[in-house]
């Protein structure tokens, strides 16, 4: 058995890391990472405000559904 810095220094990872890990491993079982919502694509500029030009009383969900 190796200490906890052992193990950490041997993987290249923090002990902090380490903790999160036997954490995650003792209360949910695996080590999986959490899934990630992606985050949103930016809408170019010029095509908003042309939209929007258009569509003055546009509702932003209206907006969201045309560049979506």
């Amino acid at each position: 058995g190796h200490t906890r810095k052992e193990t950490a220094k041997l993987f290249n990872i923090s002990t902090n890391t380490l903790y999160v890990w036997e954490k995650q491993l003792k209360e949910q079982g695996h080590l999986n990472r959490k899934q990630r919502i992606s985050k949103a694509k930016k809408i170019p500029l010029d095509k908003l405000e042309k939209f929007v030009k258009k569509h003055p009383d546009a509702f932003l969900k209206e907006i969201a559904e045309e560049f979506s």
